[in-house]
Parts: C-alpha cells; structure tokens; sequence
C-alpha cells in the first residue's frame, strides 16, 4: 500500500515522498485515503481498496461520472485517475464532511437538495443501479464464503420486505436518471461551493434513493420539507417511494458492510462486522414503516 502511494506522489505530484507531509484520512472506508501537503499544493490521494469488484465498482464508469458532475462544478480538481486500480488524486479543497450536528441546518439541506437536483438532470450513464440486485448478491457472495448470513439479526424478515420492495410498482416503474447512489451526508463537503464525493456506485437509478440516503434520518415536518424542496408538491405516492428507498438504502449499507469484512488495509479499523450486524438489527423497524406505508 506505502509502495503504491509513493509511487502515485512520485508520478502526478512530482515529489518525492520523503518531502511530502503524507497523513492518514480516517473518513475513507471503502479505500485508503490520504492528505498529501508537498510544494505544489495539497491533495487527497486515494489507493483503491481490494473489493471494488465484489462492491460492484466500475471503475470507468466513476471515471465518467466524476466528468460529467465536474463539469456543473460538483466535484474538487481532478488531478489523476487510474481506471484500471481505481487510485485517484484531488485537490484537497479544505473543508470537512457534513457534521451530524448540522444534519438539520436549513441553508445545507437546501444546497444539498439543489446539487441532487442538479445531478438528476445530467445526461444518464451506461450503468444501471440496481440495489435489489446488490443486496441479493451480496448475500449470496458472504454465504458462499462461508459467512453465516442466516445468523444476522432480522435475516429472513429483511428478505421478505426487500422482496416485498422489488416487487412494489413504485419500484418497478421508477423513472431511472443520473444517480450518485452512496450520497449519505459524510459525502458532502459544504466550501464556497457544494461537493459531492466518491462516485464509486453511480449509475442510473431512481433519484429518491439519493435522497433517501442522504436525509436517512429525516421524518415529520423536516421529512415534508425536503421533499416540498425536491419535488415541488408532497403526494402520497411521492412519501412511499421515499420510505422503499429508505428501506433499500438502509439494507444497501448493511450488505455493503458485510463485504467489506476483512478486505481491507490494517489501517483501515473501522468495525465492519459489528456495522453490518447493527444495520440490520435496524431493519425490523424500517420493514414496519414499510409495511405500513405499502400495504402488506
């Protein structure tokens, strides 16, 4: 991993390693991120991890996502990508995730809500997201390692409402547009501009997955807000396709921990398992909401 980073310093930067204040960015997960401060600037440097493929990571397909929302100005300065690895250097813009503290701060639900709109109107790309799919196969790859999926708390519960969700009309007959697809609210960088990081899962999908990642926690009055702001008008239809999202968002994080189990860097320490575990201990609850807003 140090070998590959160096070797990434050496080639875009034009550094030597040795010269350069090289520390570890702790809020990657997938990959192992670093802050790079040498004498042409600062930079993020990421060494993709191992499990892009199992995640489902075209790696092509994010290089050509990171374009297109480059160019409304969604995403920090491109320096180097590798499609083949998946490494990839930014220009570091200076600002932190979106705190949970601030989750319900009007103006940065508000910029939120613009960029989503934003990014929905861009031309579609090739792939298509389909998170009924990821979480079946995810499943499927675990057991066949060995894992004992059957054991999750809520398993077979969190099956009958995902089949309960791919079956629904509301799911079936979404329209299907330019989707970020992982734009939970630690992807977010709030600067003079808005950004919107780790394109790694963007495909055409329904833009109400976005919104259900990024305002997971959201219900009641702000719930209405933001979808006032999205949609223009709050519909009965418009609330259900939210909470299926929600729900296959939800389960999509949960599946997405299960994989990463073990695949990554020592440096990277984040519980995985315990994730996974947690996630879909949650299930129970947002299958009831499910169920009470479907029908079944």
């Amino acid at each position: 991993m140090q070998e590959r980073l160096h070797d990434l310093i050496k080639t875009h930067l034009k550094t030597d390693p040795s010269e350069a204040e090289i520390s570890y960015v702790s809020e990657g997960l997938t990959n192992d991120n670093y802050l790079v401060r040498c004498s042409g600037g600062e930079y993020i440097v990421r060494v993709a991890g191992p499990n892009s493929r199992q995640l489902g990571i075209d790696r092509r397909n994010e290089l050509e996502a990171i374009r297109m929302v480059s160019s409304i100005g969604y995403f920090p300065e491109l320096i180097a990508f590798d499609p083949e690895s998946g490494d990839m250097i930014t220009r570091y813009v200076g600002c932190k995730p979106w705190p949970a503290d601030e989750s319900k701060n009007p103006e940065l639900i508000s910029r939120a809500i613009n960029a989503l709109k934003d990014i929905h109107r861009l031309p579609p790309v090739t792939k298509r997201f389909d998170p009924v799919a990821d979480n079946y196969e995810r499943l499927e790859t675990m057991a066949a390692k060995g894992y004992p999926v059957d054991e999750l708390p809520f398993y077979e519960g969190s099956l009958r409402a995902l089949d309960m969700a791919a079956g629904h009309e509301l799911y079936r007959n979404a329209e299907r547009v330019f989707c970020h697809n992982d734009s939970f609210r630690q992807n977010y960088l709030f600067c003079e501009r808005t950004y919107l990081l780790d394109w790694e899962y963007a495909g055409v999908g329904d833009g109400y997955f976005d919104l259900a990642c990024t305002f997971m926690g959201s219900d009641g009055e702000l719930l209405e807000s933001v979808l006032s702001q999205y949609a223009g008008v709050v519909t009965r239809d418009i609330l259900r396709r939210f909470y299926l999202n929600k729900y296959l968002a939800r389960m999509w994080c949960g599946t997405w921990a299960l994989i990463q189990i073990g695949a990554l860097s020592e440096e990277n320490k984040y519980p995985f398992e315990e994730e996974a575990k947690r996630t879909f201990a949650s299930l129970e609850r947002q299958a009831e909401r499910l169920y009470g807003v479907l029908g079944g």
